[in-house]
């Protein structure tokens, strides 16, 4: 009988989509392998300020409170003590740079096993004081994860050409796309086909684009009265956009909705509802909202950023502007509206290029493949 590995995942959950990939990955990882995993929580992001636990599909996630150090770094020394107390046959973590990937580095080189890095790389931000604590936390945390680790797994060639860049055995970058669950995120509505509906999800942040949706959504919706703009998403992090968010829809009585909280499965609703979905993002390592919508058959208007490009297919699964560029979102906006067949041509599209290229099960089979891989060699070297 076949041993079966013990795997140890250990990942940030900052409630977006780095802990949803996990969540689906090990899940799936799960009947192949016995899978661990340890989050450290940021509070803003969940709200929680103690240990936790949470079970996915049959997956118990623990999960650690963090604390922030001179706000360049979110620690938890009960996280790293949970996981130095670990014997896994390998560890992979994700989210480069933060510390539940060193601790999970520390530990693998301590009982000499594999380990794995998930990248997730975004660049810094425009702010100087963040572009400080970026490179403060990257590059004392982050360097030697890159450099020791056995396999670097990135999800786009964007990203791959980046990471390269840092490390001098270039074959063990592996580029393996974030997954979507395309049985689950499937268009389960029909169009309304009455009032039309232009949809944002994400973080209420300017990061992700918030503010120029919402700029958007007035002006068109100054001009015309056959549409809605929903936002949904957590605030938060940007007190001044919240209440103007909140003081301002208020004067278009309806066509403009927040909505804060979401489960997957109004999200899959609302996805399938969408007429556009519209992403005015700043960067993205690769865009699993966007990915998702488009698996419910909802064109995609995004911009030219990060790996965007490599997950809408321009002309194909939806539009992309520059970045900055907000008054060609608008023109690409109104068209889609105006055009419902292309919509729909578009939609289906997206969908299909989802399936082709993310699809759950093909990705965790690939992640499966590297693991064993690195379990049979590390059992070879061990037996010398």
């Amino acid at each position: 009988m076949k041993k079966r590995y013990e795997l140890l995942l250990v990942s940030t959950d900052f409630g977006g989509g780095v802990s949803r990939i996990v969540r689906e990955i090990g899940s799936c990882l799960n009947e192949f392998f016995k899978v661990k995993v340890y989050s450290l929580m940021h509070p803003l992001f969940k709200g929680k300020h103690h240990y936790d636990e949470e079970v996915y599909k049959g997956l118990l996630i623990k999960m650690y409170p963090g604390v922030h150090i001179a706000r360049a770094y979110l620690v938890s020394f009960s996280f790293l003590s949970a996981v130095m107390k670990q014997n896994p046959d390998l560890v992979h973590a994700h989210h480069y740079g933060y510390f539940p990937a060193t601790c999970g580095f520390l530990l693998a080189k301590i009982k000499r096993k594999p380990f794995v890095i998930s990248t997730y790389l975004h660049p810094p931000s425009k702010n100087p004081f963040n572009r400080f604590l970026f490179y403060l936390q990257y590059y004392t945390q982050g360097i030697f994860t890159l450099k020791f680790a056995d396999a670097i797994i990135v999800s786009t060639k964007l990203e791959k050409k980046i990471i390269e860049k840092y490390v001098r055995e270039k074959n063990k970058v592996l580029v393996i796309p974030n997954p979507i669950d395309t049985q689950k995120f499937l268009r389960v509505v029909k169009k309304s086909g009455k009032k039309k509906i232009v949809l944002y999800a994400g973080l209420l942040h300017w990061t992700k684009g918030a503010d120029i949706f919402f700029e958007i959504a007035k002006k068109i919706l100054d001009c015309r009265r056959d549409v809605i703009f929903v936002m949904i998403g957590k605030g938060g992090q940007d007190k001044k956009f919240d209440e103007k968010l909140k003081a301002e829809s208020k004067h278009y009585k309806g066509r403009i909705r927040v909505i804060n909280e979401a489960s997957d499965s109004d999200l899959i609703e609302w996805y399938s509802k969408a007429d556009i979905f519209v992403s005015p993002t700043y960067y993205e390592s690769f865009g699993l909202m966007i990915a998702e919508a488009m698996a419910c058959e909802t064109p995609v208007i995004s911009t030219k950023v990060g790996a965007v490009p490599e997950v809408v297919p321009e002309g194909k699964g939806g539009f992309l502007v520059d970045y900055g560029n907000w008054k060609k979102m608008e023109e690409k906006i109104n068209y889609l509206l105006d055009n419902p067949d292309l919509r729909r041509k578009m939609g289906e599209d997206a969908r299909k290029f989802v399936v082709d290229n993310f699809e759950l099960k093909k990705i965790v089979k690939s992640f499966r493949e590297v693991y064993l891989s690195l379990l049979n060699k590390n059992v070879k070297e061990n037996n010398k």
